[in-house]
């Protein structure tokens, strides 16, 4: 009984040290990483939480400046990205849908 009281002490307070860090999720694997936080879906497809850093960022139909606008997010929106290509990022929300570029993200912890 004592044993498993220290164990589940232990497993708490792991969990609350690396709480704060941002968790990399994969179908075989379960790891942490302070670069992402993203969580697999299926084997190809992961979501990954971003914070916008310009004041105001063109959401486009395609992963590059020729594609069209299709929408605009603001500083300090927060966005889920399902894609990337490039430096390019795939997002779906409440602000539209399409591509913006990573230059004027930056990654939060889950």
């Amino acid at each position: 009984m004592k044993t498993k009281k220290l164990i589940t002490s232990l497993l708490l307070c792991a969990m609350i040290l690396t709480s704060s860090l941002p968790l990399t999720v994969n179908a075989a694997t379960l790891s942490t990483t302070k670069k992402q936080a993203s969580v697999s879906k299926t084997s190809s497809t992961s979501v990954s939480k971003w914070i916008v850093t310009a004041s105001s960022l063109n959401i486009r139909s395609g992963p590059g400046t020729n594609y069209q606008t299709t929408g605009s997010l603001k500083k300090y929106d927060y966005i889920e990205t399902y894609e990337k290509s490039g430096s390019w990022y795939h997002l779906t929300s409440k602000y539209g849908s399409g591509w913006v570029h990573g230059d004027y993200l930056l990654t939060y912890g889950a």
